[in-house]
């Protein structure tokens, strides 16, 4: 059923990638400066023991010690995100050449989505919980990785089905649809900020929420399967079973599984996409 699922077609594919990635990028922009200033008023509500719900004057809050316990928590968040990020770039790359890009962009897409609603209870119950406690969303990140992962898979298909002549072309165009999002997105968020703080957050997690699953469902799967590595039995496989040596009458040595694959790994462009995305990732975005 899923194989005849409607996707769309290869002519229209850049745009529909362009405007997915922009919407996704968008919506991720919108919640950049909120989250700072949300961030930046529970602090300094912690450093001068105020319980009060209303956003206080930014000039109240630019004193040395609150500006200090801020760095420390963007630090921390930085931390965080490019930890988990690092760690999954590589089994993610294993696995999206194993089971496709679809799957592991979706993933990366849920993660993205986790890890936002995730800082936003914990400044919503900022009474409650210990503010240190938002260096915890680069955990949702270690299912799929975030959004550098969701780049480095948009990439991935491309690269599996354009020709190399067209595919700089392509890159460029997706560079600019995400780019003009990171632009557009605090531009929006200072309208949208002013009836409430809260307002830009959850319309970015909605956008997120929206682009991801229309560029999941109705993208189409590139992984050729028919190059994949055979399994250790051969069953289905082009490549015949070793035979005896005429002379030495030993079989030849197989080469391991584990290599195979490996070799499979770094012969493949995508993963080389994996290193610089991961540095991509910015304080307070995921």
């Amino acid at each position: 059923m899923w194989s005849h699922r409607f996707t769309v077609p290869r002519s229209y594919l850049l745009p529909f990638l362009a405007a997915s990635l922009f919407v996704i990028q968008l919506g991720l922009s919108l919640g950049d400066l909120p989250s700072i200033k949300l961030m930046q008023d529970i602090v300094c509500k912690h450093h001068y023991g105020i319980s009060s719900d209303e956003l206080l004057p930014e000039e109240k809050c630019r004193g040395e010690a609150v500006q200090q316990k801020l760095n420390t928590i963007a630090m921390g968040i930085l931390v965080s995100l490019t930890i988990s990020g690092a760690l999954v770039a590589f089994p993610l790359g294993v696995l999206a050449d194993r089971i496709g890009r679809l799957p592991i962009l979706g993933l990366s897409i849920l993660s993205m989505l986790l890890s936002q609603a995730y800082a936003m209870f914990i400044c919503w119950q900022w009474k409650r919980i210990p503010f240190e406690a938002i260096w915890g969303l680069g955990v949702p990140l270690l299912l799929g990785g975030g959004r550098s992962i969701a780049e480095a898979m948009v990439f991935s298909i491309i690269a599996d089905i354009v020709p190399d002549k067209k595919r700089a072309t392509w890159f460029q165009w997706i560079v600019a649809a995400v780019l003009t999002g990171q632009l557009l997105g605090p531009v929006f968020s200072r309208e949208l900020i002013k009836p409430s703080i809260w307002v830009p957050l959850w319309i970015s997690l909605g956008l997120v929420f929206v682009g991801g699953v229309v560029v999941v469902v109705f993208a189409p799967e590139t992984l050729d399967r028919k190059s994949q590595v055979p399994n250790s039995l051969g069953v289905g496989s082009d490549i015949s079973v070793p035979s005896l040596d005429m002379y030495s009458m030993e079989l030849p040595k197989e080469t391991p599984s584990a290599w195979a694959t490996l070799k499979l790994i770094f012969t493949r462009p995508m993963l080389w996409l994996f290193p610089g995305a991961v540095m991509m990732t910015a304080p307070g975005n995921s």
